[in-house]
């Protein structure tokens, strides 16, 4: 007997369930913090779900799979339906529209990044977090060198500009047979990213739409740049890090990737790593200290050394507005506040006007 086991939240920030091939919508009955468990047969073909079971109310987001083959989303509505109460029913779901697939036999997320230089690139994944949980098959992230893909028999991938000017810029046929390689790969055409100080700012609410996908494929720039014709041609999300210029995109694309990786199911030790951390829900993160409780003659607040949980909550909430406010006032205009939190930070407000 395999177990599909499926531990999801709902969080404000998301409108929307993403489980495997199909969305649950965010107002559909019996959903809500909630486990459930697809008991599987190994011997039926394609392995069908034969029941789904609510089977208690937990909080962490996290999805597991253990022995689960190939099933398609239509396949699985019917075996929801098929059950009735106190499942949720198919009438609350509805196929994906993305870039997922239409199965299920590959629930990791894929990023490829296409570079010139996979060995920069490897030395940076292959540690902490991100290398952990490559290990783990929590994700995958493959470096993909673009020279493999050219046709010149000297490995040659760029040329001098037409027009002249100064540098070198990388030829379209390369990145072409490049990405086109991934696809066939895969089976499905990845969400495509080009890391270019020409293309819109990375957020974390982009970051967090990004981690939603299944597969995704970074190109890295190098030299003076690409040839406008394969951008036309591929039609990538062209995104920045910043308004600086760097050597090229590999060190972008790896920001990327980390970004993404950390907020997918079972890399970090608990949501809550993400959930307060700077950005995530339009705050910045609360100031942190560890041991000794005075150092250099600065003292840890008392409210932190008190042990009362809910004083050290209301502690964190009051100075991630705070910090807000004086660093980047700009972000509290998305920021969800309570009718407690504006009162602060209509004191806080007051208190500049009067310094």
């Amino acid at each position: 007997m395999s177990i599909l086991i499926v531990k999801y939240t709902f969080h404000r920030s998301y409108q929307h369930l993403v489980f495997l091939n199909v969305r649950i919508d965010h107002n559909a009955r019996n959903c809500g913090n909630k486990i459930f468990l697809f008991t599987v047969r190994r011997n039926v073909p394609n392995v069908i779900c034969t029941r789904f079971t609510d089977v208690g109310n937990l909080s962490v987001s996290l999805i597991r799979v253990i022995g689960i083959k190939n099933i398609t989303a239509d396949k699985l509505l019917d075996e929801i339906n098929s059950v009735g109460k106190p499942c949720v029913r198919a009438a609350h779901i509805k196929p994906l529209v993305s870039h997922r697939r239409s199965s299920f036999h590959h629930l990791t997320m894929r990023i490829d990044i296409m570079t010139l230089f996979t060995d920069m690139c490897d030395s940076v994944l292959g540690e902490s977090i991100i290398g952990r949980a490559r290990n783990a098959g929590k994700v995958e992230i493959n470096t993909v060198d673009i020279r493999d893909y050219t046709k010149d028999k000297h490995r040659r991938v760029d040329d001098k500009p037409y027009g002249g000017g100064m540098g070198m810029i990388m030829a379209p046929q390369p990145i072409y047979d490049c990405f086109n390689a991934i696809c066939d790969e895969i089976g499905a055409k990845p969400h495509l990213l080009y890391m270019t100080p020409q293309g819109k700012t990375l957020t974390q609410d982009r970051v967090k739409e990004l981690a939603q996908m299944d597969n995704i494929a970074i190109l890295c720039g190098h030299y003076e740049g690409i040839d406008e014709r394969v951008i036309e041609e591929l039609q990538p999300e062209e995104i920045s890090i910043g308004d600086y210029v760097l050597t090229g995109g590999e060190l972008p694309a790896l920001i990327v990737a980390d970004s993404i990786s950390r907020m997918l199911p079972g890399v970090l030790s608990d949501d809550e790593c993400f959930e307060d951390e700077s950005h995530f829900n339009s705050l910045l993160e609360y100031p942190q200290y560890t041991h000794p409780a005075e150092w250099n003659g600065r003292e840890v607040p008392e409210v932190l050394l008190s042990g009362h949980h809910q004083n050290v909550d209301a502690w964190r909430r009051q100075q991630s507005i705070k910090r807000t406010f004086e660093r980047r006032p700009d972000m509290l205009e998305n920021a969800e506040l309570s009718k407690k939190d504006k009162l602060y930070l209509s004191e806080l407000k007051a208190n500049e006007k009067h310094s």
